[in-house]
């Protein structure tokens, strides 16, 4: 195993335990807590995607991943927003909601990554 595909695998590690946290701490009643497990969650989920070509993988389950992967990053978009506004405590607006969705079927299993 490379050394870049253990530090991805730490790195996911760590994104995953901080999206644990964060849950947990959103039942305490933290606010926009539960929004970012979700950004830490798809960060995650982007670097264990991320780790397939390192692995050596198929052409085929590293495309199918890369995919995977911009889906991931369309929901760490669409989850940032909502977060800044729970932390500064203003409530998203429905311009906001349609923006922050718009912007996540943007990067989505739909993109074509062909070589």
């Amino acid at each position: 195993m490379s050394v870049p595909a253990i530090w991805t695998i730490a790195a996911a590690s760590l994104s995953f335990m901080m999206a644990i946290l964060s849950w947990g701490f959103a039942s305490t009643g933290l606010k926009g807590q539960r929004w970012f497990a979700l950004v830490a969650f798809s960060a995650g989920g982007y670097m264990i995607t991320n780790l397939f070509p390192l692995l050596g993988f198929t052409d085929d389950t590293v495309r199918s991943m890369g995919r995977l992967g911009l889906l991931f990053v369309g929901i760490n978009v669409a989850s940032w927003q909502p977060y800044v506004a729970a932390q500064e405590g203003e409530p998203m607006s429905i311009r906001a909601r349609l923006i922050a969705r718009v912007r996540s079927a943007r990067v989505g299993p739909r993109c074509d990554l062909q070589r």
